[in-house]
């Protein structure tokens, strides 16, 4: 089934405008409805007791491991954030959020950073969409207690050759706080690090 964010997607790349935008992103993650009810059915989803250290896909998923370590800052990116949930999903190893016809998101997980701000999300490598119409990604939300419920920029791979100089460029305009890892192999495990500010800027 496609989503309205595919809709929007396929006719970006069908007049030759970037495939993935951030323009497209907002809009679809902000007032999508369709977006918003997943979302809110995923969260229905969420164990009560939540740690820092967490898994997104199952141990048995197919793929190459990964495990992804983050930290939270305040807008100034000086004051490590506790407490903060965040939820992160991807696609599979083929690309896909789900088999064909199930409309949600089946590889998601929550953390809640600890003292230093910090949380960390086991799984394994997704896939860019079957179509390549754009980097492979991990999807990331925060919320509460003082952080209002958000999306913070995709994960990204510093290896994956369908990065786009839009994605590039707006990574390295963010410095440390960069959303594009360094991918680091330990015995068969794929690791990157990634440091985010919490602006508020994309409230849903």
């Amino acid at each position: 089934m496609m989503t309205r964010r595919d809709a929007l997607v396929t006719l970006a790349t069908a007049t030759g405008v970037l495939a993935v935008t951030r323009s497209v992103d907002l809009l679809a993650r902000q007032v999508d409805p369709h977006f918003l009810k997943m979302y809110e059915d995923a969260q229905r989803q969420r164990p009560a007791a939540i740690g820092s250290v967490a898994r997104i896909a199952p141990v048995d998923e197919p793929g190459i491991p990964l495990t992804v370590k983050g930290q939270l800052f305040d807008r100034d990116g000086t004051r490590p954030l506790a407490g903060v949930i965040v939820f992160g999903y991807h696609t599979d190893r083929d690309g896909h959020y789900n088999r064909p016809g199930v409309d949600a998101w089946r590889l998601q997980g929550w953390a809640r950073s600890d003292d230093n701000g910090r949380f960390e999300f086991d799984t394994i490598r997704p896939s860019p969409y079957p179509q390549r119409n754009g980097p492979a990604h991990i999807h990331m939300h925060v919320e509460g207690p003082s952080v209002p419920r958000q999306w913070i920029d995709d994960v990204l791979f510093a290896d994956d050759s369908l990065l786009s100089a839009d994605a590039k460029a707006h990574a390295e305009r963010a410095g440390r706080f960069s959303n594009i890892c360094a991918v680091m192999e330990d015995h068969g495990r794929q690791r990157c690090e990634i440091a985010y500010r919490v602006t508020g800027e994309h409230v849903f």
